[in-house]
């Protein structure tokens, strides 16, 4: 029993180590001044990188594309997932394992080939919009549709939402105000964490706004490939920058899923 918990013990421990020395190393270089070769930390420290990150106008520019096409994709995934899930959950339940199937394609697709069939399908009339942020948007609300999807269709479970639908047509509503009067305010939550989700795996991607877009639309990840060939000290600078507000993005994410499961809980009893 001890042999076991210790092995158990002894490989958290190598894979925390694997996770958590290279962002360790990342961010000693971030604010390294001097680092002479063959000592294991700098000599002297500084600021300075991440402020001249901050301070740089790309950089900027990157930062606030990457909150935009984030929250344009997280808008469109909620208009089209929302009252979708809503139909198919409650109203049209045969059409579940279809819709289960449409939403994960996308997902499970590698980028390189959804990037490519994208390409060669809007590079010419009737829907020329190759390369540009429209084509990017969609292929962003594509790959974001199961994170939505599931997000809202385990709220619908946890609140009963047929149950509450058909109560609510008892009493004389129609389905559009039973949903947005009785099921839109109850499934908020998990709005939210499908949201949040989606928010912070679009502000990873890196695949398809390079292939798509390139460097004619810098987003935070191209910033960050361009710069990688530029001064290290910059580019460790922005990585960190990067991991705190994804990291920052989780958690919002953990917690907002974990008050969706105490409701579901909740429900239950």
């Amino acid at each position: 029993m001890k042999g076991s918990r210790f092995l158990i013990f002894f490989t958290l421990l190598l894979i925390t180590l694997y996770l958590v020395i290279p962002i360790i190393a990342v961010l000693l270089f971030s604010i390294s001044d001097v680092w002479k070769p063959g000592e294991p930390f700098p000599s002297s420290y500084t600021a300075k990188w991440y402020l001249d990150t901050i301070d740089d106008p790309a950089v900027q520019m990157a930062i606030v594309r990457s909150f935009i096409v984030g929250l344009i994709t997280v808008i469109a995934t909620l208009f089209l997932v929302t009252p979708t899930a809503y139909v198919i959950r409650l109203i049209f339940p045969q059409l579940e394992s279809l819709m289960r199937l449409s939403t994960l394609l996308p997902f499970i697709m590698p980028g390189v080939i959804m990037a490519l069939g994208l390409i060669q399908i809007y590079s010419h009339p009737p829907i020329k919009i190759s390369g540009t942020i429209i084509l990017l948007v969609f292929s962003y609300v594509s790959i974001s549709l199961p994170l939505m999807y599931y997000s809202i269709a385990n709220a619908l479970d946890a609140i009963d939402g047929k149950v509450l639908t058909e109560a609510a047509q008892s009493l004389g509503a129609t389905i559009p105000e039973t949903f947005f009067q009785v099921i839109f305010p109850n499934i908020i939550p998990g709005i939210i964490s499908g949201s949040l989700l989606t928010f912070a795996s679009i502000l990873g991607e890196f695949t398809l706004v390079n292939l798509l877009v390139g460097t004619r639309f810098k987003t935070l990840q191209m910033y960050l490939y361009i710069a990688i060939n530029k001064e290290g000290h910059l580019t460790s600078a922005l990585t960190v920058i990067y991991f705190v507000v994804v990291t920052i993005a989780s958690v919002i994410v953990l917690a907002v899923g974990r008050r969706v499961s105490k409701e579901q809980v909740a429900s239950l009893h």
